[in-house]
């Protein structure tokens, strides 16, 4: 594989949303923002995304942001609390008091740029889900200091995609509702969020699975994230679990080629199964896979639909990629 660094800032650029407190790293909330506070000064900055916190440790994380990040602020993904089926606005709302407080406190050196739930299990049909999305960003506008797009969990593995493609439907006209009312001010799409692997292996998704959640996101025009399991850039083998794991690099070119290039769910899960390095190259204005091409500014377009994943650890991810000797 040869590399770029156009098409590869292009694909990859500040794609790794850093979540060291949770597993499996877990590490205590000041070693993690030490360690970002670090990774920013390093030539691989480029790759780095926002810093994930709790709603419920945004409190810790106030003192940490005045004394580690200076200018420019550090774009923050906040992890809302467990919220119930019947009245998810009551646990929002106490996360945003946090989030308002936070805002006062960090002085600008941290801002919200996503606000992440979870959907409760109880909730399907499409509904129910816009019926629960309203809920929840009606009160995040409501309360956050400043306008921040929600992005909403559905679910993971293979069982739930059909709950998946619902939630992208319904998301898709809550979205234009709020488009139509909120005024290009404060309106902020909401989107989803895919969880692509975990700690055991009944929580890594298949081929199909993923890509029919791209395929879905790509046709209601709903952004969407990832999270978990995705520290190794090519699809491989866990041997700890027995499983095989997606790769980010693997995810991001598909979902870059399902946007621009229209792919259908087969072609789209034809990249994101592929396990062959040489199968991808860079040259210095596109990306290639298998003899398709897609050029940077097409790649630039398509990142404005799929935005980050999230990742315990930074160093993973970027030491594979010097493996393959992209960076």
């Amino acid at each position: 594989m040869t590399a770029s660094p156009l098409a590869l800032r292009a694909l990859l650029g500040h794609a790794i949303d850093y979540a060291g407190v949770f597993p499996p790293a877990r590490l205590p909330l000041e070693r993690a923002a030490r360690n970002y506070a670090r990774y920013r000064e390093e030539k691989e900055s480029w790759l780095l995304g926002r810093f994930v916190c709790p709603a419920a440790r945004l409190a810790e994380l106030a003192p940490l942001a005045g004394e580690l990040f200076p200018a420019p602020p550090v774009p923050l993904a906040v992890i809302a609390s467990p919220a119930a089926a019947e009245a998810p606005e009551k646990a929002v709302a106490e996360d945003l008091g946090a989030l308002r407080e936070f805002d006062a406190a960090a002085a600008g050196r941290a801002v919200p740029d996503l606000f992440e739930t979870r959907v409760p299990d109880g909730i399907g049909g499409e509904d129910d889900f816009r019926e629960h999305f309203r809920a929840v960003m009606t009160a995040v506008d409501a309360g956050s200091p400043v306008p921040i797009p929600v992005f909403f969990e559905v679910g993971g593995g293979t069982g739930s995609v059909e709950r998946f493609e619902q939630a992208a439907c319904a998301l898709a006209l809550v979205n234009l509702e709020r488009r139509e009312s909120a005024g290009p001010r404060r309106y902020r799409p909401g989107g989803l969020k895919m969880r692509c692997g975990g700690i055991s292996p009944e929580d890594f998704p298949s081929v199909e699975a993923v890509s029919r959640a791209i395929a879905a996101c790509r046709d209601a025009g709903v952004p969407f994230k990832a999270t978990a399991g995705l520290h190794r850039p090519l699809r491989h083998r866990r041997a700890d679990l027995n499983v095989k794991a997606h790769g980010f690099l693997n995810l991001f070119a598909a979902a870059a080629f399902a946007v621009s290039a229209g792919l259908g769910a087969a072609e789209i899960g034809s990249i994101l199964a592929e396990e062959d390095p040489a199968a991808f190259a860079a040259e210095r204005d596109a990306l290639l896979w298998r003899g398709r091409r897609l050029d940077v500014e097409s790649i630039a377009a398509a990142r404005r639909r799929f935005l980050s994943f999230g990742s315990c650890s930074f160093d993973e991810p970027r030491e594979g990629l010097r493996e393959l000797g992209l960076i």
